[in-house]
């Protein structure tokens, strides 16, 4: 029997009813969200006397219900859905006079296949998305012509994905808690549908003009130099420099240090025509593995697959 709801997909989507019916000899779980989409999944799991009915339990006692039970079995009563598995017998009571919007059947025909790796990109470009700002677009992920772009304010990027969608649109950045293992995209009206075999995910696309990403790229790329770095080495010191809580840290010809207290200072060849400053945390974020280069006003890294930039920290 495969486990039929996530605690995940319900807390991100604010979720509170799941709709329980029966589909071309499978079950539908449909969970609501309050405004930003819903979630489905079909199992081949069976409830006995459901046969035409439709059904809505609250969701919250059906997780409970499941996650202490490994391989259950269901029976329809009156009053509840009743999931029993050796000696133990649990009562989900039914929700009634419940207004439930209009779900479509979704047509995933013209959905295009999502490359293996996009989950490991989208979880890349979702640590460079704001937490705290107002600003509700820097919480999102921008998605166009098959690249992810994700800014805070203060550091952003670029990821490569490389597949056949065209167009463009913004998602939370915490799809990936919501819906783990996409592996077809299709965009319908306002929303954006993300699916898999037993699997979909449709959400509200956020409004909201995304930042010109590749414009300021292209501008600290015109200005920059690169510089040779052992990356290891690079790396242990802002990572020394994160465990004694160094806020911002400079960078020098030979050493990284903490400029403002003195507590560190290791050497490290960095060959800059002028000292600069960063913040230690949004430092350790851009790091790749690539080629690093610095400008007037930033710091970055760059593959063949991405380019990471983080914004310098005014010491003058």
């Amino acid at each position: 029997m495969k486990r039929i709801i996530k605690t995940e997909y319900g807390s991100q989507l604010n979720l509170q009813l799941a709709q329980i019916k029966k589909t071309d000899d499978k079950i539908v779980i449909t969970q609501i969200g309050k405004g930003n989409g819903f979630f489905i999944e079909k199992t081949a799991f069976e409830i006995s006397q459901l046969e035409d009915k439709i059904i809505y339990v609250d969701k919250n006692d059906l997780q409970k219900a499941l996650s202490v039970t490994t391989n259950p079995e269901f029976k329809l009563t009156k009053a509840s859905l009743v999931i029993s598995e050796n000696n133990t017998k649990i009562k989900v009571k039914l929700v009634n006079d419940v207004s439930w919007p209009k779900v479509n059947e979704i047509d995933l025909s013209k959905a295009i296949d999502l490359p293996k790796n996009f989950i490991n990109k989208f979880n890349r470009a979702s640590q460079f998305t704001s937490h705290d700002d107002k600003r509700i677009i820097l919480g999102t992920i921008n998605f166009e012509d098959g690249n992810l772009y994700a800014t805070d304010g203060y550091s952003l990027i670029t990821i490569v994905v490389d597949n056949e969608f065209k167009g463009s649109f913004n998602i939370p950045c915490d799809l990936l808690k919501i819906f783990p293992n996409p592996q077809k995209l299709m965009v319908q009206d306002d929303k954006v549908i993300f699916a898999n075999d037993t699997q979909i995910a449709k959400l509200t696309q956020i409004e909201g003009k995304f930042p010109e990403i590749e414009r300021l790229l292209q501008g600290q790329l015109k200005d920059s130099t690169k510089v040779e770095v052992d990356h290891l080495e690079f790396e242990n010191a802002i990572d020394t420099a994160l465990k004694l809580d160094v806020t911002n840290i400079m960078l020098d010809k030979d050493a990284i240090v903490d400029n403002v207290n003195g507590t560190i200072e290791t050497k490290i060849k960095l060959d800059l025509d002028k000292p600069r400053t960063f913040s230690t945390s949004l430092l350790k974020r851009v790091l790749n593995k690539g080629e690093i280069a610095f400008s007037n006003d930033a710091m970055i890294s760059t593959t063949d697959e991405e380019t990471a930039l983080i914004l310098r920290k005014r010491s003058d």
